[in-house]
């Protein structure tokens, strides 16, 4: 019995050799600097059409598993032109996040329109407003808010000089503005 057992564990081992030899011919070849998502397109190289399709099923679930683990997020243009959207106001440090494959950065939000979820005054009288998105801005001028703005009130916010933002809310007279959170 002890024979049978230690033939079968070298015909196993034998076999498992010759598979990871198999896959290693298949697999194509490894830039280590790859996201994940070059690793399933480097498997398009791949001549033999089952080599080709083993590297694709191996990369496709190694690609779903990172994202299931939060290792990888796969986004497309819209939830990024939305994250940079929400966004607006803040000053984020340049680490390319949002921008192009090619390093450039991507165009620049210049204004946000968003209705008005709520309104108040804050200390001095100045007016401290949140979006409907949640965003959160304070008035850093002294200039009146005339009139009380209403829940639902489009509110338009866009860049002004040496990096302030200027809104207004329904059309009335703009006030410079700062994003709290």
């Amino acid at each position: 019995m002890q024979t049978i057992t230690s033939c079968a564990s070298s015909a196993l081992v034998a076999a498992l050799v010759l598979a990871g030899s198999a896959a290693a011919q298949a697999k194509p070849p490894a830039d280590k600097d790859a996201g994940a998502g070059q690793a399933v397109f480097a498997c398009r190289a791949i001549a033999a059409e089952t080599e080709r399709l083993a590297c694709y099923d191996r990369e496709v679930g190694a690609l779903q598993e990172a994202a299931a683990s939060d290792k990888v997020v796969i986004v497309d243009q819209a939830e990024i032109r939305k994250a940079r959207r929400d966004l607006f106001g803040f000053t984020l440090p340049r680490i390319g996040l949002f921008g192009k494959r090619d390093g450039s950065p991507a165009e620049e939000v210049e204004r946000v329109e968003e209705a008005l979820a709520s309104f108040g005054t804050g200390a001095g009288g100045r007016a401290v407003f949140t979006l409907a998105n949640g965003a959160r801005w304070m008035q850093i001028d002294n200039q009146p808010v005339l009139g009380e703005p209403k829940s639902g009130d489009m509110v338009r916010i866009e860049s002004a000089a040496l990096g302030s933002y200027k809104a207004s809310i329904a059309g009335r007279r703009a006030i410079r503005v700062r994003r709290v959170s």
